[in-house]
């Protein structure tokens, strides 16, 4: 049972035969049977909620693969690998109030394999990779900074991780048995409308038929298809747009981590402009800034030429919440690095501590109190510094991080005089 070696993953069931369970007498005797299933019983799992080994199967596997009854089953199942080549493990969360219910073992095989067959050394084969398989379920995946297992939250107390799921000598869960810390498709949305429609059971049969049977190849050959024929004329619009353009659809192709983006960004006839602007927006995505200085040209773009380089990376067939993301965040950080920079000027490093409130944190009253004290201490220059800042959201933004660094250096100050006032 205890192979680190091991570890289940998602696969296909296309030669399923039947449940190792219901094989032979032998096997119900050793095995057990649905209702009372001897090897889950013998196992950690016999405790299993079936929301948290829900939770924990799509968390760890994404979205279930095998389609069940919508009306007996909570949802699509996960057929899962199991140390031997003839066993597939099914689990399907059930609140039929029966455990094992939940948890399917099924032979299988690409050549028929007799019922009675399954006896003696095979049969102790297939039951140790059942639990085995089981056990599997109790390997650590991760949300935030918690780690969970089909058991619930991980508790050296209660739900402690097995040793033998560890693979690395000091213990530590981030390389927990070389799991990642969640599927790759957590958090990814479906459409309305294409998932389990009438369309998609077009999509399938025509992927299916165009791969030759095989679904993922067929899908890949339509795709190909389709993106060939529009990547040409995609490409001719995106040259024709302005300027500043071209640099945002580069940074949000490799922003995507899709692995055909280099082959388009070679077909888009970069310039010396493009090329600078593309190192530019690196540099700073990588923290190195722009010699100390926010990014004017960063700071210049429009929301139309941000919306029009997200539209053209769609029409490439590219997800563009990458470009999204980085620009939300890069944008923030140049718009506080710009105005921390005409703050100090204009206040040459210091600022008297009374004209910052006594807020906890920046607020938006702190902000209002903090406009007002600029404006009643005569600091004409200060005060329309903060009302220019505060005419739009990102402002806003950008002066609730400056107003909290000087709330915090403030309350620093007082406690270093109090700290060394005499006593």
């Amino acid at each position: 049972m205890r192979n680190t070696e091991f570890i289940s993953e998602k696969t296909s069931i296309n030669n399923s035969l039947f449940d190792l369970r219901s094989a032979s007498p032998e096997a119900e005797r050793i095995v057990g049977t649905r209702l009372e299933d001897n090897v889950l019983n013998r196992s950690p799992l016999k405790n299993v909620e079936t929301s948290m080994l829900f939770t924990y199967m799509h968390r760890r596997f994404g979205l279930g693969n095998v389609s069940t009854d919508d009306h007996k089953d909570l949802g699509a199942g996960w057929a899962i690998t199991t140390p031997h080549q003839n066993l597939a493990l099914l689990v399907t969360p059930s609140f039929s109030g029966v455990k094992s219910s939940s948890f399917l073992p099924i032979v299988v095989g690409d050549e028929p394999i007799e019922r009675s067959s399954v006896s003696g050394a095979f049969l102790e084969e297939l039951a140790g990779a059942y639990e085995r398989a089981l056990l599997d379920l109790l390997r650590p995946v991760c949300q935030r900074d918690h780690y969970f297992n089909a058991l619930g939250e991980i508790d050296e107390g209660i739900n402690p991780v097995p040793e033998w799921s560890v693979v690395s000598d000091d213990g530590n869960l981030e390389i927990a048995g070389k799991l990642p810390r969640f599927h790759p498709t957590c958090g990814t949305g479906m459409p309305i409308g294409l998932f389990g429609g009438r369309l998609w059971k077009r999509l399938l049969a025509i992927s299916r038929a165009a791969g030759n049977g095989d679904l993922i190849e067929g899908l890949e050959l339509l795709v190909e298809e389709k993106a060939q024929a529009g990547h040409i004329r995609n490409l001719e619009t995106i040259r024709s747009q302005d300027v500043d353009i071209l640099p945002l659809v580069i940074m949000g192709l490799r922003t995507s981590g899709d692995e055909d983006v280099e082959r388009l960004i070679g077909r888009l006839d970069e310039n010396e402009y493009t090329e600078e602007r593309v190192a530019e927006f690196t540099r700073v995505a990588f923290n190195r800034g722009t010699d100390g200085a926010a990014s004017e040209w960063l700071l210049s773009l429009r929301p139309h030429n941000i919306w029009s380089a997200r539209q053209c990376v769609q029409q490439l067939g590219i997800s563009d919440q990458g470009l999204r993301r980085s620009l939300d965040k890069l944008l923030h950080v140049q718009r506080v690095t710009s105005a921390w920079k005409d703050f100090t000027t204009l206040t040459e490093g210091t600022i008297n501590d009374d004209l910052v409130p006594d807020f906890p944190w920046p607020t938006e009253e702190a902000i209002s109190k903090f406009s007002n004290n600029l404006e009643n201490a005569g600091e004409t220059k200060l005060s329309a510094w903060a009302a220019n800042l505060c005419e739009t959201k990102q402002g806003i933004a950008a002066m609730t991080q400056i107003l909290g660094t000087l709330i915090l250096r403030k309350r620093e100050e007082r406690v270093n005089e109090e700290a060394f006032a005499p006593k």
